[in-house]
């Protein structure tokens, strides 16, 4: 959907043996599987319909995401592009599925009916979700394609990024022309001037400074949670999440 060459390292399955748009059929049953397995092994117990309606709001929540994401690209002019609609975008696109159906899945199969503890997982999905695709933004411009497994394209495809929309935000009047006169362009020449802005405003440093506040908000949140076992767990797991070698390098050194 987004053009992509490659993901964790390999070529995207459209690329594959000139599938093209018929990738979209093995989409489609690859998500039909998933019901079947969730039939075959819950149909017969009283969590069967909780746990297929996780999956079939999730997959709403998702595709609403993905819709506000590509209709904001298709406005080459930019000007939709502000903080609270990337938060939006980041908030239904990734952190449902990738973090939220997850732990809420989890959190059925065991029986977990403390709803403070829920509502607290929630909240820290969602937040771990968008600490994710930060750092994502981060790696598709300034990472190579051996740490991300993928060519980055956020900027020729001119995606509605935290770079682009806190650059944006710094920039003077003539920087403002220079980004978007450069931006969602394939030209090398005018993605390596969207680049050379970024530096001179210091959105990557301004980058690695948030991801430092987001992780200490999400610590934060942990206090919420009053079972250690789990406490121990989403800990585990936002450690996990900071993969960006750089921005790993800089909370360690941080007072948390």
């Amino acid at each position: 959907m987004d053009k992509s060459d490659t993901r964790r390292g390999k070529p995207c399955w459209y690329k594959v043996d000139g599938l093209e748009s018929l990738a979209f059929n093995d989409s489609l049953l690859l998500e039909h599987i998933v019901y079947r397995v969730i039939t075959k092994y819950f149909e017969d117990t009283n969590l069967y319909s909780t746990i297929v309606e996780l999956f079939l709001s999730t997959t709403y929540k998702t595709i609403l995401g993905q819709c506000v994401d590509i209709h904001t690209g298709r406005n080459q002019a930019f000007d939709g592009y502000t903080m609270d609609k990337y938060k939006a975008i980041v908030k239904y696109k990734t952190s449902y599925y990738t973090f939220n159906l997850p732990i809420g899945l989890a959190s059925i199969i065991v029986g977990l009916k403390d709803n403070m503890m829920v509502k607290h997982l929630e909240q820290f999905a969602l937040k771990l979700g968008y600490l994710f695709q930060v750092q994502d933004d981060f790696l598709d411009c300034f990472a190579s394609e051996n740490i991300t497994g993928k060519i980055g394209t956020d900027i020729q495809n001119g995606k509605c990024t935290w770079l682009f929309v806190s650059a944006k935000k710094k920039c003077s009047q003539g920087e403002l022309e220079l980004l978007l006169d450069n931006y969602g362009h394939e030209d090398p020449h005018k993605v390596n001037a969207v680049k050379k802005l970024y530096s001179d405003l210091r959105v990557q440093a301004e980058c690695i400074e948030h991801i430092k506040d987001v992780c200490k908000d999400i610590l934060e949140l942990l206090k919420g949670i009053k079972n250690e076992q789990v406490s121990d767990f989403v800990s585990h797991l936002l450690d996990t999440m900071i993969f960006v070698p750089t921005i790993r390098e800089e909370i360690k050194k941080s007072s948390f």
